[in-house]
């Protein structure tokens, strides 16, 4: 009954449970090889991938920070009065959407991932930057 009116079911909660947790590895060893690749495109010295897979890691810190955040959050959670609700969604601004999607959690590892391939790979700053941005670039293409 409850998969007929369209609600998600314990099965289905764990089956999005099994994917999240085989998406992972994958995601993060996907990027690990584009960074690396790039980094080796640009004129970085030769580094092992199982090191740019650990510094990957490091970079990703500040998104346990985010977790905690979020179940804070979460557990504080006020849903707002359908009045402001449909005025959120009337005037959203793609602005607007963009930060609160990549918000500061985001930046932080964006920058500690600049900061970590110029260390590892001896890259200039600009070209770190360049590595870490086409890479998000190439992965939100595949997002879409």
């Amino acid at each position: 009954m409850q998969q007929e009116m369209g609600i998600p079911t314990r099965i289905d909660a764990e089956e999005h449970v099994i994917l999240l947790a085989i998406s992972i590895p994958i995601v993060w060893g996907l990027k690990s090889v584009v960074f690396h690749v790039f980094s080796r495109i640009v004129g970085g010295e030769e580094v092992e991938i199982l090191s740019t897979v650990h510094m990957l890691a490091y970079t990703y810190i500040p998104y346990i920070f985010k977790g905690i955040f979020d179940v804070f959050r979460g557990l504080t959670y006020q849903p707002p009065s359908y009045e402001e609700y449909v005025y959120q969604m009337q005037n959203s601004n793609i602005f607007v959407l963009f930060f609160k999607e990549y918000n500061i959690f985001f930046w932080w590892a964006f920058i500690l991932m600049v900061i970590a391939l110029k260390e590892q790979y001896n890259l200039s700053k600009s070209k770190a930057f360049l590595v870490v941005l086409i890479s998000y670039i190439i992965y939100w293409f595949i997002m879409i």
